[in-house]
């Protein structure tokens, strides 16, 4: 059976000591989201609309603080969150695992990297063994 999610559903997804609390993109947001990435500056349109899906997917986080110890608050700006708050989130040292993760969105937690817990359980796939075994012939 499908299951799909609605909009007030959130997931608590955990990378390293942070815990973002996420939700289901709308329809337009989807949409708004593949046209920011549809273009011919590739690099730059992706990232947009990324920024975007993490804008609007982000609910809480839980974890952050600043270097003077003050805790990091997440701002919102009609209903989405602010451009000042992502720029900042990005300078954080697994800024690439949190934009990968959330991108992933609601609907897609099976191909989140294996640091990454959801709900509590590691999710993604596990990395192959670098052992290399004896084998008798």
């Amino acid at each position: 059976m499908a299951v799909i999610y609605r909009q007030n559903d959130r997931k608590k997804v955990t990378i390293g000591d942070t815990v973002f609390s996420l939700a289901p993109l709308t329809f337009a947001q989807k949409s708004k989201a593949d046209s920011l990435m549809a273009s011919k500056e590739v690099y730059a349109d992706v990232m947009e609309g990324t920024i975007y899906i993490f804008q609007c997917s982000v609910k809480s986080i839980e974890g952050i603080e600043y270097s003077d110890g003050t805790r990091f608050e997440v701002e919102f700006e009609d209903g989405i969150v602010k451009r000042e708050c992502i720029e900042e989130i990005l300078g954080m040292p697994y800024w690439l695992t949190i934009m990968t993760t959330v991108l992933a969105g609601v609907n897609a937690f099976d191909t989140l990297p294996v640091n990454v817990t959801v709900e509590g359980k590691p999710v993604g796939k596990k990395p192959k063994s670098t052992k290399k075994t004896n084998k008798k012939s």
